[in-house]
C-alpha cells in the first residue's frame, strides 16, 4: 500500500489579491527596514567610537590605562548590545501588533459571530482588505440559505 503525496494546487492570484499581499508586505517591511537600518548604524557608530576610545597601542607600558580602556570598551559595547536588542524586540512587537490587529482579532470576531448561530450579517472594518472578500462570501452564503 503506497501513500501518494498530496500535490498542492497551483493558484494564480488576481490583481486585487496581489495588491492585498503587497499592502500587508509593505506594512511589515517599512518598520523592519527602519529597525535594521537603525540597528546597523548604531552598531557601526558604536564600534567606531569604541575603537577610537580604547587605545591598546601602548604595548603594556601603562597597564592601568589599558585596563581602563578595556573596561570602558566592554561596558559601552554592552550598552550598545542592550539598545540593539531593544530595537529588535520593538520590531517584533510592531510585527506582532500588525498581525494581531489585522488578522487574528478579525478572524476571532468572525468565528465568534458564526458560533452564535444567528444569521446576521458579518462585518469587518473597511481597512481589513484581506478579510473583506471572505466576509462577503460568507454573508452571501448565509443570505442564500435563509
Amino acid at each position: 500500500m503506497t501513500i501518494e503525496k498530496e500535490k498542492r494546487r497551483r493558484i494564480s492570484l488576481s490583481s486585487k489579491e496581489i495588491s492585498i499581499l503587497k499592502d500587508v508586505f509593505m506594512r511589515i517591511l517599512v518598520p523592519f527596514v527602519a529597525v535594521i537600518l537603525i540597528s546597523s548604524v548604531l552598531l557601526f557608530l558604536g564600534l567606531r567610537f569604541l575603537l577610537q576610545k580604547a587605545s591598546f597601542l601602548n604595548y603594556g607600558i601603562a597597564p592601568s590605562a589599558v585596563l581602563y580602556s578595556v573596561s570602558q570598551f566592554i561596558s559601552i559595547y554592552v550598552i550598545i548590545f542592550i539598545v540593539n536588542a531593544l530595537l529588535l524586540l520593538s520590531l517584533s512587537a510592531i510585527i506582532f501588533y500588525f498581525m494581531v490587529h489585522d488578522l487574528v482579532f478579525p478572524i476571532m470576531r468572525i468565528t465568534n459571530e458564526l458560533k452564535t448561530g444567528e444569521k446576521k450579517e458579518l462585518r469587518v472594518r473597511n481597512t481589513d482588505v484581506l478579510l473583506l472578500p471572505l466576509v462577503r462570501h460568507i454573508n452571501k452564503l448565509m443570505h442564500d440559505n435563509r
